[in-house]
């Protein structure tokens, strides 16, 4: 059974209350202007604008309107060409974005999107036209100054732009992956020459994609080679930090059976509740590469970039970053810890730690941020 790119509209939640411009009281809160707008210039800089460039900057209630206007600064003063634009709240993944926005994207140089991470659209198909359009985009999804502050402008780069270019280097030679965990995972796939998906925080060329905080390395096997088990004990979205596993059975590719507590149930009910067959088949599986994150959020986009996690995703992965080819009502990863994988028999992840000498060479304490 091959998947196919149906796809189904979700209905528009109501939105919140638009958040106001900051005051002076929260500016005073130890992140001045001066500092946000540096801030900016390195997010800019991971964005490769050169001046000329027309800029897309994409914001939805509640996005943070201070880092979108520090990156508008930030951008004009480099001689491009900035736009701001907001939406109303959406709340729910896979909502296209109104035909005016769409077309806007598909036009931008560059563009930047700081919407809420519940409104998720890069699994859209007005999204994946942007990029084939030759737009690129480097998203920092619930992006805040305080983030911006702590995940961009005190990140050392070169820690997480190295362990991407070992494991590209692993990877694309690689024709089977093997996952295993101490819970009873065992789950194996063909890579079929699928590209790497890197996510080093980077974009330079037409069509890139890329997000910030940067953290994660993946690839979109074969769907119908997937088979055996996995089990996830981290997280899974949209039910959140797990207090209990979820064993997840897998035959040719889809899911065949979900078993645990009650989390389980809820995702299962999640799953159900797309109403797509397609939201069963395995997406994609993926390494955390991030050091600075120590401990568990219940935020899908800064969990999954955490050093020692492993991802396992399912529903639409039809994007260039995977080659894959479903498209579905939707997207969700479930994260587990402790894994070990190997590419061709050969161990590169024990445990969740790597033990490729390259990257153990530049993962100590604080590596990633000063």
């Amino acid at each position: 059974m091959s998947p196919s790119r149906a796809t189904k509209k979700t209905p528009r939640k109501k939105a919140p209350a638009v958040s106001r411009s900051p005051s002076k009281e929260r500016w005073d809160q130890g992140i001045s202007s001066d500092l946000v707008l540096r801030g900016a210039y390195k997010y800019l800089e991971r964005l490769s604008l050169k001046r000329g460039e027309t800029l897309l900057i994409i914001t939805e209630p509640p996005s943070d309107r201070r880092l979108a206007d520090g990156l508008f600064e930030a951008a004009y003063q480099l001689g491009a060409r900035p736009i701001i634009t907001m939406i109303p709240y959406r709340g729910e993944h896979n909502i296209d974005p109104p035909n005016t926005l769409a077309a806007t994207m598909k036009a931008a140089d560059a563009a930047i999107t700081l919407i809420p991470y519940a409104s998720a659209d890069f699994y859209t198909r007005p999204f994946l036209e942007m990029l084939q359009g030759g737009t690129r985009m480097l998203g920092f999804l619930s992006g805040t100054v305080e983030k911006l502050i702590r995940y961009v402008y005190k990140h050392d780069f070169t820690v997480t732009d190295r362990i991407c270019e070992v494991l590209e280097s692993v990877m694309s030679r690689a024709k089977e992956v093997r996952i295993a965990c101490p819970r009873g995972t065992e789950l194996t796939a063909t890579i079929g020459g699928r590209p790497v998906q890197l996510n080093p925080g980077k974009v330079s060329n037409p069509s890139d994609e890329g997000y910030l905080p940067p953290g994660v390395v993946g690839q979109a096997p074969l769907e119908e080679s997937w088979n055996g088990t996995v089990i996830f004990d981290a997280f899974a979205y949209p039910v959140g930090l797990l207090r209990e596993p979820i064993r997840v059975e897998i035959r040719e590719g889809r899911i065949q059976g979900m078993s645990g507590g009650k989390q389980a149930r809820e995702w299962r009910e999640w799953f159900e509740s797309r109403n797509d067959p397609n939201i069963y088949w395995v997406a994609h599986y993926g390494f955390g590469i991030n050091p600075t994150f120590r401990r568990l959020t219940g935020l899908k986009f800064l969990d999954e970039r955490m050093y020692g996690l492993f991802d396992v995703g399912f529903g639409t992965n039809d994007l260039p970053c995977f080659m894959g080819k479903v498209r579905a009502n939707g997207h969700t990863d479930g994260l587990l810890t402790k894994a070990s994988v190997f590419f061709d028999g050969t161990c590169v992840f024990r445990n969740g730690t790597f033990i490729l000498p390259e990257i153990e060479a530049v993962i100590r304490p604080g590596a990633a941020s000063r």
